[in-house]
């Protein structure tokens, strides 16, 4: 037996044998050999990472050729899944399981094989781990408005919160820590989609919180009223709307009302001029409204003259409605108030002041015959310094942060801490001096 090495470029090589004797005349044979190409290599392509729960990535060839059979092979085993060639690039379709991935290249007809260049992996990444959203709920006009945070977060993965499916524009990025996204007064359904910031693979959070807005209740006092004569009562009307329809509601002066938990109730006999003010409170939803007031006059008698504040303490232009009442007399009033500090005057009854500092207010009752007076003192005070939040910085996990502070004080002052303008997380009272808030 003759074993000969081949290679392409024997093709139609002759072959020659002399088979010699001592004995005999040489014999001698001739003979062709044909050696069959293997298939052309091409580059094989696709491949990579998929997010998991996707539709996997394609696999295919830069080129093939008309008559060789192309087998996608998985970790060096077939996959069952062969295609012709066509003169073109071929694609083995989109595939979902994890491995190696190579093809191996057969002539149907000579049989001969070749792998072709390089193999692709494909990979599964992971989505982002589903977290609980929390906070949300119904609140009143007037109230802070509901916080929305995230009850644990992963590092490397970006959360985006959506309103009725459009983007608000807060993007928290993980931390391994409750985040909050801070309050927000905008009704309507809230969601997050949580994106991994490296594979770009995302999930949306299941559960989803509502934000709803209470309707605003308003309660009318009805129209000032008159009494002939003191010792008379008044029937005082209340009318609240624009809530559930089911209302509490509170009179005051409550001394002066026999019944000031109901909306229509008796005046006790009133001897001189008196402001009555209500409110009322949505009993389904917990809102209260404004204020509104009413003023029962006693027209017979002597002058007199009831003088009411909204309030006596205030912050700086904080407003203070003043009403002056006028009873008895001749009942043609004329009202003129001043000021000290000087600097307000008026002629109506009913006024609205904005005092900057502490100041008193006169009020000049004449009904032509006769002139009263009363004053009232609105206390002004003084707004908190303003002092420089310190401390910010970054710190590794595990350690106990950064120490937060201001870089003064005021006696008697509280300061609040508050984390991405949510809940407050620290609460300290000054002290006139550096203080230390809390470690980030």
């Amino acid at each position: 037996m003759l074993e000969v090495f081949t290679t392409t470029g024997m093709n139609e090589f002759r072959f020659r044998c002399i088979v010699t004797n001592v004995s005999c005349p040489d014999t001698t044979a001739g003979s062709f050999l044909f050696v069959d190409p293997t298939p052309v290599i091409q580059q094989i392509t696709g491949g990579g990472s998929y997010c998991s729960g996707g539709n996997g990535v394609e696999i295919g060839l830069t080129d093939s050729e008309t008559g060789i059979s192309y087998q996608l092979l998985r970790n060096g085993n077939p996959t069952g899944n062969v295609v012709e060639g066509n003169n073109e690039a071929v694609s083995f379709g989109f595939f979902t399981q994890e491995g190696v991935y190579s093809v191996l290249a057969i002539n149907g007809f000579t049989s001969c094989s070749i792998l072709m260049y390089g193999n692709v992996v494909v990979e599964i990444s992971p989505l982002p781990v589903q977290q609980q959203l929390l906070g949300g709920g119904a609140f009143c006009p007037g109230e802070p408005a509901p916080e929305i945070y995230l009850a644990g977060t992963e590092p490397g993965v970006k959360y985006q919160l959506f309103l009725n499916g459009v983007f608000t524009g807060n993007e928290l990025l993980g931390n391994g820590f409750v985040s909050s996204f801070g309050r927000y007064s905008d009704p309507g359904l809230y969601s997050v989609l949580a994106i991994n910031s490296t594979t770009l693979c995302s999930v949306q959070l299941t559960n989803q919180l509502q934000v709803t807005l209470h309707p605003t209740p308003v309660v009318f006092a009805g129209s000032n009223q008159f009494i002939s004569r003191g010792g008379e009562i008044a029937n005082l009307s209340a009318n609240a709307s624009g809530g559930s329809g089911s209302y509490s509601y509170s009179w005051s002066p409550q001394a002066y009302v026999q019944q000031p938990d109901i909306a229509s109730p008796q005046t006790i006999p009133l001897f001189q001029s008196r402001q009555f003010l209500i409110s009322a409170v949505d009993i389904q939803t917990g809102c209260q409204t404004d204020s509104d007031t009413l003023a029962v006059y006693v027209e017979d008698g002597p002058l007199e003259l009831e003088l009411a504040a909204s309030q006596t303490q205030v912050c700086p232009s904080e407003p203070v409605q003043l009403v002056a009442l006028a009873g008895g007399g001749s009942g043609n009033y004329s009202f003129q108030w001043s000021s000290l500090p000087a600097g307000f005057s008026s002629t109506a009854s009913e006024v609205l002041v904005y005092p900057e500092v502490s100041t008193t207010y006169k009020i000049t009752l004449t009904d032509g015959q006769e002139s009263l007076q009363k004053s009232v003192s609105i206390q002004v005070n003084p707004v908190p310094a303003i002092y420089s939040l310190s401390g910010e910085g970054d710190f590794c996990v595990g350690t106990d942060g950064t120490l937060l502070g201001l870089n003064g004080s005021e006696n008697g002052v509280i300061y609040k801490l508050y984390k991405n303008g949510g809940e407050s997380i620290s609460e300290k009272m000054g002290t006139g001096q550096l203080v230390a808030l809390v470690s980030s």
